[in-house]
């Protein structure tokens, strides 16, 4: 189960279409099922965007199996769930996201449920088909698996008996135990699936701006704020929102947020009129929310508020049967996506998997994996290949953390270099080149170094950049 949303988006090609919320229009445009369009105010653009705001070629939306936006060195930036991209870097989106470049608020939608927008930010479908699938595909978040240990069986039940209702969630779990992937899927399964799912991280959020990315604001309501401009939560009236690191969130904000939950209404900053907004709310954090009451950074009243239900998500060392088949899927993900021939998990390896403490939890073993796969060359996977230090502990058969090496200075010099190297292979999806220029280094300097690595074996094609 992950908390990552980068491999979301769309199976198979099918007719799309971008709905634009600007700060004094919103229209409707038709997009092809696969391919690319540039997002700008110029008129070569595939898709115009005249407003000030934007740039002339300001983003690229690329479209096809998976959805993404890339920034193009914009002005004003490019924003995706809640962050700003850096010039030349790339975010997927599933269907129903919304994203913006500068002050223009964007959404990809199936083009046989677009709705053309009344409002800013009016609902459309977020819904996400597999072909030949039932309900149970239908309903369930991209990457989702069936689990099968008795501590997440009893996490699905009680999503599955919350997402019927409206009542406000709190997701509790360590960092990268897939709290996004639990809220999509009591999206899925609720009377809401049909609308938007607002995914934010608040920690993300520029501290500065967050009140008025939030809550939206009026014209005139600060130096700089030209137009009036509706905020996110505004947007995603009548679907879900999704508040990631919720304990990040400034005293001040909490206030208003708390105002959200008590009335349903949202006060624009330098508003003077309440809008009414239909939304429902899960929240998640990975911190101690009693710690934080009791140090006087989170507001308690807020915390009644959020926590209509809560539900505690186990980390992924209480979930070690899930372990091998979660290594497997995530395996057979990157190969699928690289374009290359199966390779074999090894018995040794899935022990390694399995004795490791995984604190960086489902995040870290799909990481784990993608590195394994670089590293591995033609197969099988060995536990050599896995970036893990694991010991069996005397008392419990388990080891929680990396085991502390003791070498000389030129041996820890070259085991960073090696993992340096590697994950500039990974980043750059096994493609060589492209690693040694993320290193800073010649092509052949790197091949130097794997050979004497014993790591030349057979690397992935390069991906489509």
């Amino acid at each position: 189960m992950s908390e990552d949303t980068s491999e979301t988006g769309v199976a198979g090609p099918r007719p799309l279409a971008l709905e634009v919320t600007m700060p004094d229009a919103s229209f409707t445009v038709p997009l092809a099922a696969e391919g690319e369009v540039i997002l700008g105010r110029s008129r070569s653009a595939g898709v115009q965007l005249d407003h000030s705001s934007v740039s002339r070629e300001h983003a690229k939306l690329r479209l096809g199996a998976a959805l993404a936006v890339e920034d193009l060195g914009s002005r004003n930036g490019t924003v995706v769930r809640g962050v700003l991209l850096a010039p030349g870097a790339v975010a997927g989106l599933g269907l129903g996201d919304t994203f913006e470049i500068g002050r223009v608020l964007l959404r990809v939608m199936p083009a046989s449920s677009r709705r053309a927008p009344s409002r800013p930010g009016a609902p459309g479908s977020s819904e996400r088909r597999t072909a030949g699938s039932g309900r149970a595909a239908l309903d369930a978040p991209e990457g989702w698996y069936a689990p099968t240990s008795p501590a997440m069986q009893a996490v699905i039940a009680a999503l599955e008996q919350v997402a019927a209702s409206d009542v406000s969630l709190l997701l509790l779990g360590e960092t990268g135990v897939g709290k996004e992937v639990c809220a999509e899927l009591v999206h899925r399964r609720s009377a809401r699936s049909s609308r938007t799912l607002l995914r934010l991280n608040c920690s993300a959020l520029p501290e500065a701006l967050i009140e008025s990315e939030l809550f939206g604001h009026e014209k005139g309501a600060f130096t700089g704020a030209a137009t009036a401009r509706p905020g996110l939560i505004e947007s995603a009236d009548g679907g879900t929102v999704f508040l990631d690191e919720i304990a990040e969130l400034p005293a001040a904000v909490q206030v208003k947020l708390l105002r959200v939950l008590d009335r349903r209404e949202v006060m624009r900053v330098g508003g003077r009129v309440e809008k009414l907004v239909d939304v429902r709310f899960v929240a998640a954090t990975h911190k101690q929310l009693a710690t934080e009451i009791a140090a006087g950074r989170f507001r308690q009243d807020l915390y009644y508020r959020l926590a209509g239900m809560t539900i505690r998500i186990p980390p992924l060392r209480e979930r070690v049967d899930e372990i091998a088949p979660l290594a497997r899927r995530f395996l057979d993900a990157v190969v699928k996506r690289l374009d290359r021939p199966p390779v074999e998990l090894s018995a040794d390896a899935i022990a390694a998997l399995e004795l490791h403490g995984w604190p960086g939890n489902i995040r870290e073993l799909r990481n784990a994996m993608e590195r394994a796969l670089v590293v591995c060359g033609a197969g099988p996977i060995l536990a050599a290949h896995l970036p893990l230090d694991v010991e069996p502990s005397g008392d419990s058969g388990q080891h929680t953390g990396p085991v502390p090496r003791l070498g000389s200075l030129s041996d820890e010099v070259e085991e960073l270099e090696r993992l340096r190297v590697e994950a500039a292979l990974v980043a750059s999806g096994g493609n060589q080149s492209e690693a040694a220029r993320r290193l800073g280094m010649s092509r052949g300097a790197l091949l130097a170094r794997l050979r004497a690595w014993g790591l030349t074996g057979r690397r992935p094609p390069p991906t489509d950049r």
